[in-house]
């Protein structure tokens, strides 16, 4: 898979942050949007930078099936194992990965690391918080849950009124393999199985 793949591409589901809006613009830019047919967002900024750009909205009702799914990434290792979903945004992101015949993740080459290191958020039930915390606390974690923030009194809450916990946030994630199957063992997490056709572009910014 490659660039090629995305040029061909009529159906795309797309993921939240500015490199998804330079995506946009450059679909703009490079006079491209009328050839698409439609394409799925997991927030209402990227819904609304697609409305702006022409590109028509659909759902997974009308198209269950895309060609490419668009996003960033937090962090990737140089195995090409990555970790998302620091917006808390991450469970739509899954769901529209898997339900993509290809996966393109795009980010600048500073987030390149020799080693991938927290916080790992995972979206979890509120019915299930306390089970989970104390789970991730018998494989040795040091679990928090993630405050609200910006002067806001209690949990973070996600767009999908579920809670984030991050399991290890001070300790690095060199087993990320082990730890994301560890973490499906579970249960209370309104997950989806990634799947295996990933492209992951990193770019070199120029002023």
């Amino acid at each position: 898979m490659g660039p090629s793949a995305v040029a061909r591409a009529t159906r795309f589901d797309l993921g939240t942050g500015t490199t998804v809006a330079m995506f946009v613009d450059l679909m703009v830019e490079k006079d491209v949007t009328r050839a698409v047919e439609a394409v799925i967002s997991t927030s209402r900024q990227s819904e609304d930078l697609a409305r702006r750009a022409g590109l028509r909205i659909a759902s997974l009702g009308d198209f269950p099936e895309s060609d490419v799914y668009v996003d960033s990434f937090d962090q990737v290792d140089r195995a090409g194992n990555a970790v998302k979903g620091g917006g808390g945004a991450h469970v739509k992101e899954k769901v529209l990965m898997a339900a993509s015949r290809k996966v393109v993740l795009i980010g600048d080459y500073l987030k390149l690391r020799d080693y991938l290191s927290g916080p790992v958020p995972v979206e979890v039930l509120p019915f299930a918080v306390d089970f989970l915390l104390r789970a991730f606390m018998k494989m040795g974690m040091r679990p928090l849950l993630r405050p609200a923030g910006q002067g806001k009194v209690g949990p973070a809450v996600t767009k999908n009124g579920n809670l984030l916990i991050d399991p290890n946030p001070e300790l690095d994630a060199r087993g990320p393999q082990l730890r994301q199957a560890r973490y499906r063992e579970g249960a209370g997490r309104p997950d989806a199985r990634q799947q295996e056709n990933h492209l992951l572009v990193l770019v070199r910014r120029f002023r």
